[in-house]
């Protein structure tokens, strides 16, 4: 089980809503194996991954608050790419729709293999798309130079 002890205390200190928190743990498991649960879905189709990229930090909370537990997930074997079942919509394209930049988040992403041009079923938007609808310019140009939008 590793992490998870860790990670259900991180979670707990997340500037999140609690039903935000509270689906994100009912995603992790502590008695389901490992990988199955780091990479299973909520009824809405959220993995613990994407759910914790959601950005419902209250005002003035720090950009990249999520860092630590989206690291612990991804280092326990999640996948930064399984799409959520309602939209097609991945953690990176959560992450870019965000009230301020996060780089960091974006970065932790796309070093573990976030594809960086997944799109989702509605409108077939990618990471790129998001963080323009939101006026990201910082998160357009880092996606950019990471290969956004090249293929």
């Amino acid at each position: 089980m590793g992490n998870l002890p860790v990670l259900a205390v991180l979670l707990r200190h997340l500037p999140a809503d609690a039903q935000q928190r509270q689906r994100v743990l009912d995603c992790v498991d502590s008695d389901a194996h490992v990988m199955g649960s780091v990479r299973s879905a909520d009824v809405v189709g959220h993995t613990a991954v994407s759910l914790a990229c959601l950005d419902r930090s209250p005002e003035g909370a720090a950009p990249d608050a999520a860092l630590p537990v989206v690291r612990l997930l991804l280092e326990a074997g999640a996948s930064p790419n399984i799409p959520v079942r309602y939209s097609r919509s991945s953690a990176l394209n959560e992450a870019c729709a965000g009230r301020q930049p996060r780089p960091e988040l974006v970065r932790l992403l796309v070093e573990k293999n976030a594809n960086v041009d997944q799109r989702t079923s509605h409108g077939g938007w990618t990471a790129l798309h998001t963080a323009a609808e939101y006026g990201d310019v910082h998160t357009v140009l880092q996606l950019a130079e990471m290969g956004a939008g090249s293929s």
